[in-house]
């Protein structure tokens, strides 16, 4: 077994079945954990190699969201970037870390959509932007690990959200609707152009 320490962080290199394997003890912080990490790619290696398990099995949703936050971090601003942070942990709370990628099934994120919708009373647009998120991080650890499996997230309908927006009068508008009312004279400036906008507005109601 070769584990070694670099820059404060645990990393692995081995060689199996003919090829070197090497990269980072994720969340390891001693010889003792980054051994026990190593074991277990070992042998998850080997499950693979006897065709018990497929590459994808490997791979956590703690390790999925690691990925996204590092492109996240090289290609987004500030702003964008704690949003995400606070998304990710919600997500990694959500499912647990440990859990493997392939147990996020479609059904799995209809759940999610209860829990926010209903549950939380949050907002069809705010389930639509987590759902963006995870299905950003999903197709992001299938492009770069090529992992032969489908973005869950594509098989689930994202919300319909009311981007109607409430029209407010202004205070001209208000006095010629009262003069209107009131069948007084008009002396408001711009009368004929206010009185087309409340024409408009009456119509389309």
């Amino acid at each position: 077994m070769a584990v070694k320490k670099i820059n404060n962080r645990w990393y692995y290199e081995f060689m199996i079945f003919g090829i070197r394997k090497h990269g980072a003890c994720r969340g390891c912080n001693d010889r003792s954990s980054a051994l026990e990490y190593e074991a277990e790619i070992k042998e998850e290696l080997s499950l693979i190699h006897r065709g018990k398990k497929t590459s994808e099995s490997l791979i956590t949703i703690k390790e999925m969201f690691e990925l996204f936050l590092e492109y996240s971090k090289a290609n987004n601003k500030e702003k964008t970037i704690r949003v995400n942070e606070s998304r990710v942990d919600f997500f990694k709370e959500y499912f647990g870390e440990k859990t493997k990628i392939t147990e996020i099934t479609p059904a799995k994120i209809e759940e999610l959509k209860i829990y926010l919708t209903k549950k939380n009373d949050k907002s069809n647009s705010t389930f639509n932007r987590y759902y963006a998120t995870l299905s950003k991080a999903f197709n992001l650890v299938i492009t770069e690990k090529k992992l032969n499996m489908i973005n869950p997230c594509k098989l689930v309908k994202k919300l319909k959200e009311d981007n109607e927006k409430i029209r407010y009068l202004t205070p001209e508008e208000e006095k010629l609707i009262k003069v209107l009312v009131g069948g007084k004279t008009c002396t408001i400036p711009n009368q004929q152009e206010l009185m087309k906008t409340f024409t408009d507005m009456t119509n389309s109601l």
